[in-house]
């Protein structure tokens, strides 16, 4: 990934899909209200139905960002691996007898791999947004299960009723 313009379009195309993840995941989460009691058994039903759909999608995309931040953890440790290996080189290039301290030398050799060091902390900034992304699809993933779960037990407890009542 030593190309700038080259990372600059994968950061593009990271950040149009994540966004395109996080905003499809609240739409699911916010397609299916919380189930009330005073809901009759055919629209909790019909809720119910729509909760499993919703589900599905929201793991499919739990799967889809998972993946995503996989690769970026992968992507990561490339760059820094090739900001380590383009520091080690120009550490041993502008080796000069003369005294230098520590930090002038520090600074000399990440002037001298700064499009490397540049692109790992792009790379990070998109590994911890893909992060972020993949905790808000959790937390709506566990939300929907929550209200479908409600909604089972709402049925489950109408049908209990209507067999005593009977």
């Amino acid at each position: 990934m030593s190309n700038l313009s080259e990372f600059t379009e994968l950061w593009s195309d990271m950040d149009s899909m994540l966004k395109g993840f996080l905003s499809e995941a609240k739409e699911l989460r916010d397609s299916v209200p919380e189930p009330q009691v005073s809901d009759d058994p055919h629209t909790l039903h019909e809720r119910l139905v729509a909760s499993r759909a919703a589900q599905n999608r929201l793991e499919g995309i739990l799967s889809d960002v998972g993946q995503v931040r996989s690769r970026l953890r992968k992507l990561v440790t490339q760059l820094n691996d090739e900001y380590e290996d383009k520091w080690r080189d120009t550490m041993s290039r502008t080796r000069t007898g003369e005294y230098m301290s520590g930090k002038a030398q520090d600074a000399t050799y990440q002037l001298g791999a700064i499009e490397e060091l540049r692109n790992l902390r792009r790379g990070k900034q998109m590994l911890a947004d893909a992060e972020e992304v993949y905790d808000v699809v959790y937390l709506k993933h566990r939300g929907m299960d929550s209200a479908r779960r409600d909604y089972e037990t709402l049925l489950r407890t109408i049908s209990i009723e209507s067999r005593l009542e009977s």
